[in-house]
């Protein structure tokens, strides 16, 4: 009876064995995936707040000038962003043109410029515009 017994015992000392280490990969998977996540989460916060681009600073400029026009309907706005500076991380300085009709049914192009500001509570501002003759 006692091998029988010594086999149940290496039996039980390695099931425990293996739970130990069973318990040790997971309490180590834990802390990398949370470290993981944690640096995942900054790193999208990081692309978020930095992710302000000449392409969305022209299409902010927009509103701005439409609500200037005779006939804002009528607005097709230029689209190269070869005249969009960037003044710092958050805000740009928008130089484009506008064709738009008048109350003559006339097409006529308008230049314009404006800055535009991502500001950090999310808020969009655009600012400064003039129209450029």
């Amino acid at each position: 009876m006692e091998p029988t017994h010594h086999k149940q015992s290496n039996g039980v000392a390695t099931g425990c064995i293996m739970l130990i280490v069973l318990f040790i990969i997971i309490i180590v998977t834990s802390i990398v995936t949370q470290s993981n996540s944690k640096e995942i989460l900054e790193n999208n916060y990081k692309k978020n707040t930095k992710s302000h681009s000449k392409t969305k600073a022209l299409l902010h400029s927009q509103p701005l000038v439409i609500k200037k026009l005779k006939i804002p309907s009528s607005a097709i706005f230029g689209e190269s962003i070869e005249h969009v500076t960037i003044i710092n991380d958050s805000t740009f300085r928008v130089i484009n043109y506008v064709d738009s009709q008048t109350l003559k049914a006339f097409t006529t192009r308008n230049y314009y410029s404006c800055t535009v500001i991502f500001a950090n509570d999310g808020k969009i501002y655009s600012k400064d515009l003039i129209f450029i003759e």
